[in-house]
């Protein structure tokens, strides 16, 4: 939704962080749509991940000197890729929340941007049965 407001490098981490997101498990079919959006929203061609992938310290190194908004898109966008499988499991939630300590989030923020998400997918859902009835 937001990611266009990145700039390329930022862009470019973000994706290498939804590796880390996701690379424990194997990626579903809902985490490889979002990818294909996300990629699309940012103008990005492809994510295929290799040797090449940014370092996680990389990663967190850049967002730490973003501008708190931009911090706020990255943790926002990520929650999404958490969700995208249907299930927000613990280990994921400490990814989460280690990544915005790390990139001097509040754990407010955290919450505040999972409550937000999980609103706005119960009103998509919400829409959907509308439209389906």
């Amino acid at each position: 939704m937001f990611l266009n407001e990145l700039n390329q490098k930022e862009k470019e981490a973000f994706i290498n962080l939804c590796y880390y997101a996701v690379k424990d498990d194997a990626i579903t079919e809902g985490e490889k749509e979002l990818l294909v959006e996300y990629c699309r929203e940012m103008g990005i061609s492809s994510y295929f991940f290799d040797d090449d992938t940014m370092s996680m310290e990389t990663i967190k190194d850049i967002f730490k000197q973003s501008e708190k908004p931009v911090k706020k898109i990255v943790l926002l966008e990520l929650l999404g890729m958490m969700y995208a499988d249907g299930c927000y499991d613990i280990s994921e939630q400490d990814f989460v929340k280690a990544l915005a300590v790390d990139i001097d989030l509040e754990e407010a923020d955290v919450e505040t941007q999972n409550n937000m998400l999980r609103r706005y997918m119960d009103l998509v859902g919400e829409m959907t049965v509308a439209i389906n009835s």
